[in-house]
């Protein structure tokens, strides 16, 4: 549902259940992943899911879970890493 997002030898792949993935373009093995509605509390009932892109703001990769933890987040790109 969201718009796939290349950055460096990377795409990052958001569903619209929750599901984040980093894969490496060469190879497509999966780098890393995040399920947003495990991982922020995300406990509503999303009618339409998950629908924002992806986005690379300095370096950062910037997700919206819209959860009780969390509405807005960055994460490193190459690991997941949460970075606030």
């Amino acid at each position: 549902r969201a718009t796939p997002l290349l950055y460096k030898d990377l795409v990052i792949l958001a569903g619209a259940f929750g599901h984040v993935q980093a894969a490496e373009l060469a190879t497509g093995k999966t780098r890393w992943e995040l399920n947003r509605r495990e991982a922020f509390g995300v406990e509503a009932q999303l009618k339409w899911g998950f629908c924002g892109s992806p986005l690379i703001v300095d370096g950062k990769l910037i997700l919206t879970p819209g959860g009780p933890k969390a509405s807005l987040i960055a994460l490193d790109p190459a690991t997941g890493k949460v970075l606030w």
